[in-house]
C-alpha cells in the first residue's frame, strides 16, 4: 500500500487514493513452481471476467522489432518507476520476468543515494564533511550510469549540472534541517521542494512517449 510517510523516488501527492488490484494467479504452496499457475494475459481475462480491478497490460505477439521498441520506450517514460516485462515461450509458460527501469528513476534513485550519505555524513562528520567531495562523487556516478544507459553528451550533462546542484542545496545553511530519515522517506518531497526553489525541471533531455504507460509488458512468440 502508498504511504505518504515513506516515499522512495516517486512523490505520492498526485497518486490515485490506495486500491487493490489484480496481479496474477499463483499456487498457495510457498515452495511453488515461482512462476504464474496461468499464463500471465489469461490470468488477467479471468480476473476481468470475475469483475476484479486488475492492472493495465499490453500484449506483443512474435515482434522481436515491437518488443526492442517498446523495451526502449519505457527507458523515456518520466516519472514513474518502470514497467513489469513477462517473457513466455511457446507453450504460453512464463520463462522469464523482470523489472526495467525508466532513465529517469536510475538517474534519480542514484541522486537520492548520494545524497543521503551526503546528509548523513554532514550530521554525523561535519569536522569530515566536503560538499565538493560529495559533489565530485555524484557527477561519477551520473557519468557510469551513462556507459550503459541510453545518454547523449547534451543529457549527461543536463544531468551532472542538476545531481550537483541539488548535493548543494541539501548542505547549504538553509537546507541544515533536513535529517538522514527525511531523505530516506521523503526524498521526493525534497526533490520537487529543490526543483520549484531552483525553478527548473528534471525532464532534462528525456521525453515523455507515454503519459499513461501500461503496468506490465507481456512478450510471447
Amino acid at each position: 500500500m502508498l504511504n505518504h510517510r515513506h516515499q522512495h523516488v516517486e512523490e505520492l501527492s498526485s497518486a490515485v487514493p490506495n486500491c487493490i488490484k489484480f496481479l496474477t494467479w499463483s499456487s498457495h504452496e510457498l515452495e511453488g513452481l515461482g512462476t504464474p499457475l496461468l499464463p500471465p494475459d489469461e490470468g488477467l481475462k479471468v480476473a476481468e471476467n470475475l469483475g476484479w480491478p486488475a492492472i493495465t497490460s499490453h500484449l506483443v505477439i512474435n515482434s522481436l522489432i515491437e518488443a526492442k521498441t517498446l523495451m526502449e520506450k519505457i527507458r523515456t517514460w518520466y516519472g514513474v518507476e518502470g514497467c513489469v516485462v513477462y517473457f513466455l515461450d511457446s507453450h504460453n509458460k512464463t520463462i522469464g520476468l523482470l523489472k526495467h527501469k525508466t532513465l529517469w528513476y536510475i538517474l534519480l534513485r542514484a541522486i537520492r543515494q548520494k545524497a543521503r550519505s551526503a546528509v548523513q555524513n554532514r550530521i554525523s562528520r561535519p569536522d569530515r564533511f566536503s560538499i565538493s567531495n560529495r559533489v565530485a562523487q555524484v557527477e561519477k556516478r551520473i557519468k557510469e550510469l551513462s556507459s550503459w544507459l541510453p545518454m547523449d553528451e547534451e543529457c549527461v550533462i543536463e544531468w551532472i549540472k542538476i545531481s550537483t546542484l541539488f548535493m548543494r542545496y541539501v548542505s547549504c545553511e538553509k537546507e541544515k534541517e533536513i535529517e538522514n530519515n527525511d531523505m530516506q522517506n521523503l526524498f521526493p518531497v525534497i526533490w520537487s521542494r529543490f526543483l520549484a526553489d531552483k525553478g527548473i525541471s528534471d525532464k532534462g533531455t528525456i521525453l515523455c512517449t507515454n503519459e499513461n504507460p501500461p503496468e506490465q509488458f507481456i512478450f510471447k512468440p
